[in-house]
């Protein structure tokens, strides 16, 4: 039986989360870096630049949720948070098609005002995104 290795189904999630955005003409640049307060250099799949209608949006992708991805993503946030602007988000994609999405993960990304999409809800989103 063929299986696909971690690292490619990865690949291939974040490929999907940038096909959603080219189909709906969601404007972005991909693979930007920021530096936050500790130093550390952290990445963000993509931004979409603010408009006049909404702020700038940082998107990350998680193809497999676990707590140590979660706890990753929220310390990258926190570091750069206060180099950004005061409105600034944060949507992370979650890939629950392949994986089961687990409560305390959502639960811990909202405590902290990050916008958990579920990829199976991403057409929910599409409109916020795309202003």
């Amino acid at each position: 039986m063929f299986m696909i290795s971690q690292p490619r189904v990865a690949s291939l999630f974040l490929e999907d989360v940038e096909q959603f955005l080219d189909e709906n003409e969601i404007r972005y640049t991909p693979s930007v870096q920021f530096t936050g307060k500790s130093g550390f250099i952290h990445n963000f799949e993509f931004v979409i630049p603010a408009s006049k209608k909404k702020a700038e949006r940082l998107i990350k992708a998680i193809n497999n949720p676990t707590r140590d991805k979660t706890q990753t993503i929220l310390f990258a946030w926190s570091d750069i948070r206060e180099a950004r602007k005061k409105d600034s988000s944060l949507y992370v994609f979650i890939n629950d098609s392949e994986h089961t999405l687990k409560p305390e993960v959502t639960g811990a990304f909202g405590e902290y005002g990050v916008i958990a999409v579920p990829w199976t809800k991403r057409e929910e989103y599409k409109e916020e995104l795309a202003a």
